[in-house]
């Protein structure tokens, strides 16, 4: 489900921004969807928006734990 007006209706606290696709994938293959897709004013870059919940917080604290090392 996306929200449309979600700078709008959410504060900051409420709200996660993954600019990472590898991150982005891995929380979609375990069922954790974004509500909003935007790009960065300064940067440019595509990043998704998920609210933060318990199951959020327990795949980004796996995903830190077991991701891939950068070379």
């Amino acid at each position: 489900m996306y929200i449309k007006n979600w700078k709008e209706e959410l504060s900051k606290d409420e709200v996660y921004l993954c600019f990472s696709f590898p991150l982005f994938k891995f929380l979609e293959e375990n069922q954790v969807f974004p509500i909003a897709k935007d790009i960065h004013k300064t940067t440019k870059k595509v990043f998704t928006v998920f609210i933060k919940n318990e199951r959020l917080q327990e795949l980004l604290k796996q995903w830190t734990d077991n991701r891939p090392n950068k070379k």
